[in-house]
């Protein structure tokens, strides 16, 4: 039985809705979820294989009987699906968004035998929190989840928009005119203050350097200092008894890699309670940037400048759009993203970002351990199984300025640390040099993994799953030494 199963299919297009899969498979002979086939979908049956490779009903595979997530769900239960819906639009248009989020193709089959299993007594949520500018509905229409829904058509099966706030951008999308925060009741949120066990507690000297991109300097000690390290938790995810997450395969300027585990920064409801890196240097407790460069450092307090929105909109619009120009410089994204010295290399987004991959331990170890209320336990509160689309996927200045890579590939296991240990290895990238996933093996209190890395087992369907993604600029020493396909 494998940890992680890595399954690779032909083709590196989505199916159209809703996603039939491409036979009739014995164990829905019976019932009334499959009513029409695909030939065209491989990825309903690559999310099958995956279930029977990790061992699931193993024994009755290939009968009526197969029930391949009885074990994992019954009856009555709260299920919350968990994608990467990040934003809904790209430079290089739907391919660049299809590269960027999770496809409703994944979900089909993990819906349908969620039904199995439960015989449609269960509640199933598709929920995220996005970029707080994001617009919801373009998100869920060019995933596709809007019209999976919609085919379902039963009240059961819902898509949630878990943000606490919303951004609004002025007529010309230029510059945040105003903040929505009626987008949800703070009923709807629990607040888990892990104090001195969260990872950030061993840097909470420097707390008054934590900043995340697109907020005023000192909005995030007021979550994370000396007394106290809190999230605000959508409530739905801690009222869930099985999270299953659908994270999408990319590369992220702060982290390295995003897929399993920081695919639950989506989790926190308010931005402005995470710390995505340290102002200043390393020599003074920061890790912004590396070194000191003038032109740099310069360029990043206009920026912040701006952002703060103190000086009026039309004020705020002209300088910003005068610093786009900056950035472009007349040339295309493609261009712009393929060099060496784009201004990319900023807020956190390197190799020595030392402050990201403590809020995604901490959030990951919230998931798994606070009960509904937010208390954290000794044992895992709820069950957790992860179904990646790699599809298409993302290299260079990812998370949402990457260069979409085809792949097709889907990947599936029940650990968020094995998982992404696959998916450094997919990528070509040595564990080790990728602090969420080296640091992960090491947590003690609230474990997240109790395996070593050489006692995972990785299994395919493919002679060679690697491929040798490209960097995000500020992580050029993080490949491993072999020499992966492209």
């Amino acid at each position: 039985m494998s940890d992680v199963f890595i399954t690779k299919i032909n083709k590196t297009e989505y199916p159209q809705a809703p996603f039939h899969p491409n036979s009739v498979f014995p164990e829905f002979a019976n019932t009334d979820i499959i009513n029409s086939i695909d030939h065209d979908n491989e990825i309903y049956s690559a999310v099958r294989d995956i279930f029977y490779n990790l061992g699931f009903d193993k024994e009755n595979f290939g009968k009526s009987l197969w029930n391949p997530l009885k074990s994992f769900v019954i009856k009555g239960d709260k299920i919350l699906l968990k994608p990467n819906f990040v934003k809904g639009n790209h430079p290089l248009g739907n391919e660049g968004v299809l590269s960027m989020i999770t496809h409703a193709s994944i979900m089909r089959p993990v819906i349908d035998y969620l039904l199995l299993a439960t015989g449609d007594d269960c509640e199933i949520i598709i929920g995220d929190v996005p970029l707080q500018s994001s617009v919801w509905e373009e998100i869920i229409t060019i995933s596709c989840a809007k019209e999976l829904v919609k085919y379902y058509d039963r009240e059961n099966i819902k898509l949630l928009d878990m943000r606490r706030e919303m951004a609004i951008f002025n007529e010309e999308n230029v510059i945040v005119d105003k903040i929505i925060t009626e987008n949800r009741n703070e009923a709807d949120y629990v607040v888990v203050d892990l104090g001195k066990d969260s990872a950030l507690s061993e840097i909470s000297e420097f707390s008054n350097r934590l900043e995340i991109t697109d907020y005023g300097f000192g909005t995030v000690p007021k979550h994370h200092n000396q007394n106290k390290n809190e999230y605000l938790i959508a409530g739905e995810i801690l009222d869930a008894d099985c999270i299953i997450n659908l994270p999408k395969m990319k590369t992220h300027r702060k982290a390295g890699i995003t897929c399993a585990m920081k695919n639950l920064v989506g989790i926190n409801g308010d931005k402005s309670w995470i710390a995505h890196h340290r102002r200043g240097l390393p020599k003074n407790g920061g890790d912004e940037f590396e070194n000191f460069h003038l032109q740099t450092v310069l360029r990043e307090r206009f920026w912040n400048f701006i952002k703060t929105k103190k000086m009026g909109v039309k004020f705020a619009t002209f300088l910003k759009k005068g610093y786009k120009t900056f950035i472009w410089r007349g040339k295309s994204f493609e261009e712009i993203s393929m060099e060496d010295n784009s201004p990319h290399y900023r807020e956190g987004s390197w190799q020595g970002n030392d402050t990201i991959w403590r809020c995604i331990r901490d959030l990951n170890q919230i998931l798994f351990y606070a009960d509904k209320k937010g208390d954290m336990k000794s044992e895992k509160q709820r069950k957790y199984l992860c179904i990646v689309d790699g599809i298409l996927s993302g290299e260079k200045e990812g998370p949402m300025e990457h260069l979409p890579k085809q792949t097709g590939l889907i990947l599936g296991g029940t650990n968020p640390v094995e998982i992404d240990f696959a998916v450094a290895e997919i990528m070509g990238f040595d564990y080790h040099l990728i602090p969420s996933i080296d640091k992960a093996f090491s947590t003690e209190k609230y474990e997240l993994i109790k395996k070593k890395p050489d006692e995972i087992e990785i299994e395919s369907n493919c002679d060679n799953c690697h491929y040798q993604f490209q960097t995000p600029k500020g992580w050029k020493n993080i490949y491993n030494t072999f020499k992966g396909n492209s």
